[in-house]
């Protein structure tokens, strides 16, 4: 009886090294520290328009921007997480 394609992949004597285990989280980790850098540096730039909103079009408005600001670098968080998985995981590809 032959074995699954996938048993025929994996065979228990080969094993992903622990080094390549550790580049890959590094990786992952410089491009979250990215995402987190970018966000706070976009967040950080388009709060200075925030003043100028709350000056010109009352709280209400700079209160909306605000929250449009939070969205933003949520967003961009969130990115920078999903694609720092995805090139952890690039390393168990066969």
């Amino acid at each position: 009886m032959s074995s699954g394609p996938l048993v025929e992949r994996f065979r228990p004597d080969e094993s992903i090294p622990i080094v390549r285990v550790l580049r890959y989280a590094c990786y992952a980790l410089i491009i979250v520290a990215g995402g987190y850098l970018c966000a706070t540096l976009v967040f950080g730039i388009l709060d200075v328009f925030t003043g100028l909103i709350d000056s010109l079009f009352g709280p209400y408005m700079a209160d909306s921007w605000r929250d449009l600001l939070t969205l933003l670098r949520d967003t961009i968080t969130g990115f920078a997480l999903l694609v720092a998985l995805g090139v952890f995981l690039t390393q168990f590809e066969p």
